[in-house]
């Protein structure tokens, strides 16, 4: 029986992905480097990698720091004007919050997930938040998830995580949890075989749906 939600924010409840993606192309095109859309959406959305990652990988020569500060300050001028709230999102959200506790775990920063709670009209409606602040170890890494589930005092088996990713859904099995995938534009090529479900949209995140996990 499930006893609690765990949701992704970034490509389930919101599109802010193809900010993130416009906010690294536009500050690595200063530095004479051009990423590709592929390249972003495999390492960063389906993989779980970091800028780090892509350094090491490139072997690029930066100044680490600056550039995500030069990313970050583009993104969050770009977040009000372009976020995209998925279609049935936010009434989904309001409707479990009301029946069951919810926990939001995301690899944005806090700064940003707070902005996005707001514009969305989100803010009370889950009992824990975890961002990218908040610990080290990120998706396909079960951490994010066993701390939400520890923190919503129920045990992994009877939580269950709605994500948008390959990388969540790894990261759902290793904490030992169930698993509702609903891909995206961006990630609708991703490997969701081992999801407890594929959804098309997360207006199909019924009360039948749910008591039948």
């Amino acid at each position: 029986m499930i006893s609690g939600i765990i949701f992704d924010m970034d490509g389930t409840l919101v599109d802010t992905e193809h900010i993130h993606y416009s906010s690294y192309y536009e500050t690595l095109q200063n530095y004479g480097i051009t990423i590709s859309p592929e390249e972003y959406f495999d390492l960063w959305t389906r993989q779980g990698k970091r800028f780090k990652d892509y350094m090491e990988l490139k072997n690029l020569e930066l100044d680490y720091d600056k550039v995500i500060w030069e990313k970050r300050h583009l993104f969050n001028q770009k977040l009000v004007s372009e976020l995209v709230v998925y279609p049935h999102a936010v009434e989904t959200v309001k409707e479990l919050s009301a029946r069951m506790p919810l926990a939001l775990v995301t690899g944005s920063h806090r700064v940003n997930v707070d902005m996005i709670l707001k514009i969305t009209g989100l803010e009370g409606c889950f009992k824990y938040i975890l961002t990218g602040d908040d610990h080290s170890k990120h998706k396909p890494d079960p951490e994010g998830f066993l701390m939400a589930a520890d923190a919503l005092r129920i045990e992994p088996s009877s939580c269950l995580v709605i994500e948008d990713a390959q990388k969540g859904i790894i990261s759902a099995n290793r904490a030992g949890m169930k698993s509702i995938a609903i891909p995206n534009k961006y990630t609708k090529t991703n490997d969701f075989s081992t999801a407890t479900k594929v959804l098309g949209s997360i207006s199909e995140i019924t009360d039948e749906l749910l008591n039948s996990l």
